[in-house]
């Protein structure tokens, strides 16, 4: 962590105070142990962060006229055109009829719920749009496909090659407890020599932060390169193509996207995601696992952001103005996975994720 000592910094092209609207926010949810003054002393967990102003996009239907939440969120309006019911007949032919395990088809546009924000222009928010049932299978996506080669992973960015297929090779080394490694230290991508790790299966899981899917983003100088292009993945496309055209954003063809995994006391700070090529496309953002307190604020860390609480098959869109929004995750709530993503409660494929989900997001 690099700390400034002028009273300025800059970051994303703008010049922004250190002690800004958003971070005070943001240090009002993310703190999970209290620093004593006797720095003999050890740190002791801070009490449970207070959600009175967080926004629940799934309480705004149970609310009265007069409840606060109707100045901030409205229910917005989707689109049901010969567009959007082509993207859907296209999903329904390559993902839902090829998948005989589970039924991942979406629900019938008018039990959609939709939902924007007053203070927002063109951010949308659809609760439980993946139902209980279907997130195993993307979870399970995020896990053992999505961060397989040709795809790209911070692992490999700071180890080199660490094998292929992450998540089995993880499994299988807890099955049996082998302690021969597999991976080899290699000079990484940014020429750099990386560090001299002996990590075992397990360990390198733990340590997977993001894989990269389409477009692979160059995160040492935060852009895109045109010629570092792999196939985007077909289940994820055909459902982001639904989303967006539903939102008035069609037509929408997704070319890249961030896989992140968080540690439950990780956060992800205020940023902008302005190294697209295109910025009239929207962010489409899906959630697993753990609730999360999700912030979003305005073009400069000036503005106070909103607070809102993300859940397990929520799905985010950020467009038009909320597209230069500065957003990110304050805090992972513990204790909050879902009981029907519980080990005990799914069938025995399932016994693998269920702990991991305890422990990541």
């Amino acid at each position: 962590m690099m700390e400034a000592s002028a009273s300025m910094v800059e970051e994303c092209g703008q010049k922004l105070s250190v002690d800004n609207a958003y971070r005070r926010k943001e240090r009002k949810y993310k703190a999970h142990a209290i620093q004593p003054q006797n720095k003999r002393k050890k740190s002791q967990p801070a009490p449970p962060p207070d959600l009175s102003d967080v926004w629940d996009f799934r309480r705004f239907s149970e609310a009265s006229e007069e409840d606060p939440i109707h100045k901030v969120i409205f229910k917005a309006n989707i689109t049901n055109d010969d567009h959007v019911q082509t993207n859907m007949r296209e999903f329904n032919e390559k993902v839902v009829l090829p998948n005989k395990q589970v039924d991942l088809s979406l629900p019938s546009f008018d039990h959609w719920q939709v939902f924007g924000l007053h203070s927002h222009p063109g951010f949308y928010y659809i609760p439980n749009l993946l139902q209980p049932h279907q997130q195993p299978y993307w979870i399970k996506q995020c896990l053992s496909t999505y961060p397989n080669s040709p795809n790209i992973t911070n692992l490999k960015n700071l180890y080199g090659d660490v094998g292929d297929d992450i998540w089995t090779n993880a499994v299988q080394y807890k099955k049996t407890n082998d302690k021969s490694i597999n991976n080899h230290p290699t000079s990484s991508n940014s020429g750099s020599s990386p560090p001299n790790h002996q990590f075992t299966p397990d360990e390198l899981l733990k340590r997977l932060a993001w894989a990269t899917l389409g477009y692979q983003y160059d995160w040492t100088n935060r852009k895109y390169h045109p010629q570092e292009k792999i196939p985007f993945p077909e289940d994820a496309g055909l459902l982001t193509k639904i989303v967006a055209s539903a939102c008035n954003y069609g037509p929408y063809t997704p070319e890249a996207a961030i896989v992140n995994y968080y540690h439950k006391d990780q956060t992800m700070g205020g940023h902008l995601d302005n190294a697209e090529y295109e910025m009239k496309k929207p962010i489409i953002s899906i959630s697993f696992g753990s609730d999360a307190i999700f912030l979003l604020g305005g073009e400069t860390k000036d503005e106070e952001p909103v607070a809102l609480l993300v859940r397990s098959g929520d799905v985010m869109i950020m467009g038009g103005r909320a597209r230069y929004c500065f957003h990110g995750i304050a805090r992972i709530l513990k204790d909050s996975v879902p009981e029907y993503l519980k080990e005990e409660n799914l069938d025995e494929q399932w016994k693998e994720f269920g702990p991991y989900l305890e422990e990541m997001r």
